[in-house]
């Protein structure tokens, strides 16, 4: 390729069209000045500094060609003129310029000149400067010393040409070299030179030594620098006296020896010592500061002389510790001084007091301090070897405002605080109570003092003393008696607190800080107002009784007294009677539990709604009308401010139905008979009513009004409680727990006494069992009523003999709620008798025991004159008694003791023969009694010992005591035993009635008060149970599907659901209806609830669900049957659910766009004829279809919905 250079092209932007070029101009060269002996290196800049550029076309590039600039400095050519861009040019000033400034031009390719007027400046060369360092050069010569000599050599021109040394010793004429480096070499300016040389071994004191450096530069110019030592010979040591002293220093000491002048210096331990020479042997120092043995060291310029280990510093003294750290301002107290160096020769002053010494080692001085006023004091130890000094505490009485609290009890042993200022912590800082220090004392600070106080009467002073100060002024301590206590009230309150006692005592102090333990937990809110009262409120508590009332405090001790606090048991309710009750009208019920208190404060409430006429009827039993409430549950709570309300609460149900409450009367003969009216609700006008007793048909009912029935008791099987229930067909029943009790049949054992005057007017005792003691008992002699009876108990009542024909008659006891009592007993009327009132045959006494006798004598016309009681041993003579008479009837008492000595089972006769005033004589019947160790109780019986119960069942329980002499005796039921059950599963009432409550098993225990007790185990089965099946259903409107109703008991399983007496019912007829034979007919969208009753009131229910195929239904956790053609918008079940079908009908489902969704656990059965579970199986109906509609998502194992097919399932489908 053929290549084409143009050389030196200077493109004209004029020549395009574009202007003229710009002008170029020079603006300053750097450096501005050089030696004119040298070439100088300069930088030119300015602006459009162009050049010319060569091209070559055919590799496309272009560069400066050399030679294209030119300049000109002075009248000198620059040289190397170079090209670095349009602002910069780089050239070299060459030597020879005449010193002055000159001009500087550059010339450009186009021709151009630009100028720069006066810009360079040319100077002469001069001689490198030579500086010596002084400080680092010797200044002094000595014989065969090394000598030494530092100089900075620099030239302007950065250069140096050589470096020359030499050193030599003056002499008369001249210098005589004894040491020189020619040439030390040539090198960049500045620079530090450093020569050494040794000094000639002939010197003498005097000579003087020149040391020479000669520089010159690059260009030859040459400069000559000289320093001159002066020769001095090294001075001798002999001794320095003394020889030693304080670390601290300044110790004046003498030094001898020889060649000391103004030049010499002296070193202890290489520390320099201030000296003055007194002469050329002697010299006075004053030692720097120093520690151990060191070497004194004389110096003359470079010459030393060495005196080893001349020299000892001991150290001066230091204080550590002050014992004690302060002190009285009394004085007279020993300090002690700890520290070291405190020896030799120690002085030590109080400020400018010298203080005494008693003792005094290197580590211990022990000091007598004077009195000194209060404050810091300077305190100084001085020795041979130094002095220190540091403050001393001198301690004033301190100050005493006032203890905390102002008082303590007798007994002492409070913790008290003084309150002040200046306090010392020291062991012998001490609190003294009156004569004597307190037993405790403790400095808590600078202000505050803890002591103890001692046991003390009245009014004390109080002194703080201590050997580090002066005793403190007196404060009065008031000691006082214990408080001691009275009484509290209330006396008691609930478990949970709360309760404000106000205890009442003597010794409180209002405003002092006061303590109430209740049960030894501190009561709150404590409260003084006077000396005689507290309040406070008593705290929780975690079990019953009784708990002590203590008061404390630090200013009152401990309290005397005994005063305690009762917390009450939190009650219990086990039972209300009867458990269900017509709702909208108020009803009497019982309530039955454990710790009811009958104080006037209980109430009960029903749903926190108060009940109205509270009374109780026993200890555990209360009677309270319940308010009128509607349908449900209610919780019965009994509550009293004495304690808290009872847990756990009962409950009771208010129904719209059938329900019986209350029998009246509640019992009656076991013969029946009697007209009782029955209280409940939901009796229907026109039905028929079927009452039973004990499972025994009333003969008659009527109904009064919608909530009373009136009725003939029917005949009883045994005596106690038994259930009443009430069956109306198509309607239902209802059953009331041991409502009605048929009464025993009384008997009388005997008449005491038996016989008596036909006029009557006497009084006798019947004895027998099974009284009632409710006022309304008659007793009949014969045919004639007496005309006064009164029952003391079950088993005794008294009589007054009505008038009557001599003779015997029956005596028989009547009352309206029991049959006529069987057997009766006999009285005999008669002209005149007497009779034994007490004792008894059959009457045990034991030996020494007093036997009481009672006689009444009768005669019919005459007074009874005298009354004459014989007894006679079976051994030994007959002791006789005798008492006056009176107008007939005539009482005579006497008392007899068993003699002493006579066997167990031997008898005593008792003979009464009574003389009227005419002298006729009437013999009682005589009467024995048996010989016999007091009979005391051994056990507790209870009859029967284990019984089964079903729920609702109701017994009562018989209890025996057994004596030790073998008889048994039976026990009221409500005398002195009390009930309890070791189980929710049994109620016990307070008379000794069991009833089964839940299946189970509970132990019934039974006591008497004297540790004997008795328990009966009861066993609850659960009884019949109704089921209804399936137990929840789901169907669209229009879908039917028959119900099963079945009573289980045990293994055998009986189907009610056609049975004529079942009552079907449905809780709402627009959802859901129901025939006769448990068909369901769904009516429209709802849920209603459908309810089977049996004829004996077993009742099973059933929830059912009605839809339209709109709803978006979510089944959760429950098992749903469903029958026919079931539509939904859609369907989830969520996990734990179970869907199948039942029924004779295909069980189609058809889930719309919402989708079926079947959660994980959620089970799908569309197989049908399985009858659900527990419906003991479907005719085996089926196949079952699923219509999935426009299909969805599904859920998770449910899969997607498909495009809508029908298709059959052949069985559950589980996610």
């Amino acid at each position: 390729m053929r290549r084409a250079l143009w050389s030196l092209l200077v493109f004209s932007l004029a020549a395009c069209g574009r202007g003229p070029l710009p002008q170029p101009r020079l603006v300053a060269i750097e450096p501005d000045s050089g030696r004119n002996s040298a070439s100088t290196f300069v930088t030119l800049t300015g602006e459009n500094l162009l050049p010319g550029i060569t091209f070559d076309l055919g590799e496309g590039r272009g560069e400066v060609p050399e030679g294209s600039l030119s300049g000109q400095v002075g009248n000198l050519p620059l040289a190397s003129v170079a090209w670095v861009d349009a602002a910069t040019v780089t050239a070299v000033v060459p030597p020879g310029l005449a010193p002055g400034r000159h001009d500087v031009s550059l010339v450009l390719p186009t021709g151009e000149t630009v100028h720069l007027a006066a810009a360079f400046e040319a100077t002469d060369g001069v001689p490198p400067a030579i500086t010596v360092d002084e400080a680092e050069t010797d200044r002094f010569a000595a014989p065969g010393l090394r000598l030494q000599l530092v100089a900075t050599v620099e030239d302007d021109s950065g250069a140096l040409g050589s470096v020359a040394f030499e050193a030599c010793v003056v002499v008369a004429g001249g210098c005589e070299v004894f040491h020189s480096v020619p040439d030390g070499g040539a090198g960049q300016s500045p620079r530090t030179v450093r020569f050494d040389a040794d000094a000639p071994m002939d010197l003498v004191e005097g000579d003087r030594v020149r040391l020479t450096v000669r520089a010159a530069d690059p260009e030859g110019n040459q400069t000559t620098a000289s320093w001159e030592l002066v020769t001095r010979l090294a001075p001798s040591l002999d001794a320095i006296a003394p020889s030693a002293g304080g670390e601290a220093g300044g110790t004046r000491v003498v030094v001898s020896g020889a060649g000391f002048d103004g030049d010499t210096r002296f070193f202890l331990g290489g520390a320099p010592a201030a000296a003055t020479v007194v002469d050329g042997s002697t010299a006075w120092l004053l030692t720097p500061p120093g520690m151990g043995k060191v070497d004194l060291v004389a110096r003359r310029g470079r010459a030393e002389a060495t005196l080893p280990k001349a020299f000892t510093y001991f150290p001066g003294p230091a204080i550590s510790m002050l014992s004690p750290p302060s002190v009285s301002a009394e004085g007279g107290r020993a300090l002690t001084i700890t520290g070291t160096g405190l020896t030799p020769d120690p002085v030590v002053h109080l400020d400018a007091q010298a203080l005494p010494l008693v003792s005094a080692g290197t580590t211990r001085l022990v000091v007598m301090v004077p009195p000194a006023t209060p404050g810091d004091h300077l305190l100084t130890v001085e020795t041979r070897f130094g002095a220190t000094s540091l403050p001393l505490p001198v301690n004033g009485p301190p100050q005493v405002v006032s203890i905390e609290p102002p008082g303590a009890p007798e007994a002492g042993g409070t913790l008290l605080v003084l309150h002040g200022s200046g306090f010392v912590d020291d062991p012998s800082t001490r609190v003294w109570v009156g004569d004597a220090p307190a037993p405790a004392t403790t400095v808590l600070d600078t202000e505050r003092i803890e002591f103890t106080a001692p046991p003390g009467v009245g009014t004390v002073p109080v002194q703080v003393r201590s050997d580090r100060h002066p005793p403190s002024a007196i404060l009065p301590l008031t000691y006082r008696p214990a408080p001691h206590l009275y009484g509290v009230t209330p006396t008691d309150g609930p478990l949970s607190g709360g309760t404000t006692i106000t205890v009442r005592g003597a010794g409180f102090v209002p405003g002092a800080q006061t303590a109430v333990l209740v049960g030894g937990v501190p009561a709150t809110a404590v409260t003084v107002p006077d000396p005689w009262h507290l309040t406070a409120v008593t705290p929780q508590a975690s079990t019953p009784g009784a708990v002590p009332i203590e008061v404390a405090g630090p200013q009152l001790g401990q309290s005397t007294g005994a005063v305690t606090f009762r917390y009450n048991p939190t009650p219990r309710v086990t039972g209300v009677r009867p458990p269900r009750i017509p709702s909208g009208r108020s009803t009497r019920v019982e309530v039955v539990g454990v710790d009811l208190l009958d104080d006037g404060g209980t109430t009960v409430t029903f749903n926190g709604v108060p009940g109205t006429d509270l009374a109780f009827l026993g200890p555990d039993r209360l009677e309270v009308l319940a308010p009128p409430l509607g349908d449900g549950i209610v919780s019965v709570e009994v509550r009293n401010p004495r304690h808290d309300p009872s847990n756990p609460v009962g409950t009771l149900e208010y129904t719209s139905g059938l329900v019986l409450t209350a029998v009246e009367p509640g019992d009656g003969p076991l013969s029946g008979g009697q007209s009782v009216l029955v209280r409940g609700g939901g009796f229907p006008d026109g039905a028929t009513f079927d009452l039973r007793f004990g499972g025994v048909s009333a003969p008659s009912v009527v109904r009064l009004d919608e909530a009373t029935l009136q009725a003939q008791t029917p005949p009883g099987g045994l005596a106690g409680p038994v259930d009443v229930q009430l069956v109306v067909p198509g309607v239902g029943s209802a059953t009331s727990s041991a409502a009605y009790r048929y009464n025993a049949v009384p008997r009388v054992d005997a008449v005491v006494p038996p016989s008596g005057l036909v006029a009557g007017g006497a009084w006798v005792e019947v004895r027998g069992a099974n009284f009632l003691t409710d006022g309304a008992t008659s007793v009949y002699f014969g045919s004639t009523p007496a005309p006064f009876v009164e029952v003391r108990s079950e088993d005794t009542l008294l009589a007054e003999v009505p008038p009557g024909a001599a003779g015997p008659v029956a005596v028989e006891v009547r009352h309206p709620r029991h049959d006529p009592s069987e057997p009766d007993g006999t009285f005999t009327y008669g002209d005149g008798s007497v009779v034994f009132l007490a004792p008894s045959t059959g009457r045990t006494a034991a030996p020494g025991e007093p036997v009481p006798v009672h006689v009444l004598a009768q005669t019919s016309g005459a007074a009874v004159a005298s009354v004459t009681v014989t007894m006679t041993p079976p051994a030994g003579s007959p002791t006789v008694q005798t008492a006056g008479g009176g107008p007939s009837p005539v009482g005579a008492s006497f008392d007899f003791v068993v003699p002493a000595g006579l066997p167990d089972g031997a008898r005593i006769r008792f003979a009464a023969t009574a003389v009227d005033t005419g002298g006729t004589s009437y013999d009682a019947e005589p009467v024995e009694v048996e010989v016999r160790a007091v009979a005391q109780p051994v056990a507790l019986e209870v009859a029967p010992v284990s019984a089964r119960l079903t729920v609702g069942e109701a017994r009562a329980l018989r209890v025996l005591r057994r004596l030790s002499d073998g008889t048994v005796e039976a026990i009221a039921p409500q005398t002195d035993l009390v009930y309890q059950s070791s189980g929710a599963e049994v109620l016990v009432t307070a008379d000794g009635v069991i009833r089964g409550e839940a299946a189970g098993h509970a132990r019934v225990t039974v006591s008497d008060g004297s540790g004997l007790t008795a328990a009966c185990e009861v066993t609850v089965e659960a009884g019949p149970q109704a089921r209804l099946l399936p137990e929840r259903v789901l169907l669209s409107v229009g879908g039917q599907l028959p119900l099963r109703f079945e009573l289980r008991e045990g293994a055998q399983v009986t189907d009610l659901t056609g049975d004529p007496g079942t009552l079907w019912t449905s809780s709402d007829p627009t959802v859901v209806a129901v025939g006769p034979t448990g068909v369901l007919d769904a009516t429209g969208v709802g849920e209603a609830t459908v309810t089977a009753t049996a004829l004996t009131g077993e009742t099973a229910s059933a929830t059912v669900r009605v839809v339209d195929g709109s709803e978006a239904l979510v089944l959760d956790g429950e098992a749903w049957a469903a029958s026919g053609d079931l539509a939904l918008a859609a369907l989830t079940l969520r996990p734990g659910t179970t869907l199948w079908g039942v029924g004779s009908a295909c069980f189609r489902l058809e889930v719309g766009s919402g989708g079926l969704t079947l959660e994980p656990g959620a089970v799908l059965d569309a197989s049908g004829g399985a009858g659900g579970p527990g419906a003991a199986g479907g005719e085996g109906f089926g196949p079952s279809l699923i219509d999935a509609g426009a299909g969805g998502a599904g859920g998770p194992g449910a899969g997607g919905g498909g495009a809508g097919s029908e298709g059959g399932v052949p069985g559950p489908v589980a996610a």
